[in-house]
């Protein structure tokens, strides 16, 4: 017999009840999900929150196929199948793991092996720098401009498994290259402090790069 939770889970984005700062009609979230551009997303929360079931809706509003799987019990086999299947194919699955946090390290490379060095970049610089008006005026910037509808598609260059994509780390450190199908600021340096400090270290990659090419 169903239960009743699988029975009335929500079948779509208006069918979930609370967390209306991020379903409403005019939130960050949502806004992404009905625009397909979601990229990588953790979801937290207690037992029966809606996790599992936020993303099979969002799963059902792309029409896309839905994977479900554990880090308990799934095996690198298995992730990597999913990815062969859909390698050259033009519709891409959602693949939601739960208990994500006890991933083994070769599940998780499986997945993103070249975001491992820019992000734990990125957590020593969120760690070490001190309070940033700048940071905070680009977090308000970027979130509105969300919020506006300035969402925009991924450049092909960029995309997984892309053929003319160019690696960093192959360059240095930097390559010249576009990241966006439009070109947008939201940082403004105040220079000064740390962010000086910053800007001097990305100048100096920047610089370095440019004269070994």
């Amino acid at each position: 017999m169903m239960s009743l939770a699988i029975k009335y889970r929500p079948k779509s984005l208006d069918d979930m009840v609370g967390q209306r700062h991020l379903l409403s009609k005019n939130s960050v979230l949502r806004i992404l999900i009905e625009k397909d551009a979601m990229q990588h997303s953790f979801f937290y929360g207690s037992t029966g929150c809606g996790k599992t079931t936020l993303a099979k809706v969002i799963a059902k509003t792309l029409q896309r196929p839905f994977f479900e799987l554990n880090a308990t019990t799934i095996k690198v086999e298995d992730i990597r199948k999913i990815f062969k299947t859909y390698i050259n194919a033009l519709e891409k699955p959602i693949i939601f793991i739960d208990e994500v946090h006890r991933l083994s390290k070769n599940q998780q490379e499986i997945g993103y092996p070249e975001a491992r060095i820019p992000l734990a970049q990125l957590v020593i610089y969120l760690a070490s720098s001190p309070k940033s008006n700048s940071a905070y005026n680009a977090i308000n910037d970027t979130l509105k401009a969300i919020q506006d509808g300035e969402i925009y598609p991924i450049p092909p260059h960029i995309k997984t498994n892309a053929k003319n994509y160019l690696y960093p780390h192959d360059f240095g450190g930097w390559v010249q290259q576009s990241y966006l199908t439009k070109e947008m600021k939201f940082y403004h340096s105040s220079n000064i402090g740390f962010e000086k400090t910053l800007n001097d270290w990305v100048h100096k990659i920047k610089n370095i790069t440019l004269s070994t090419l």
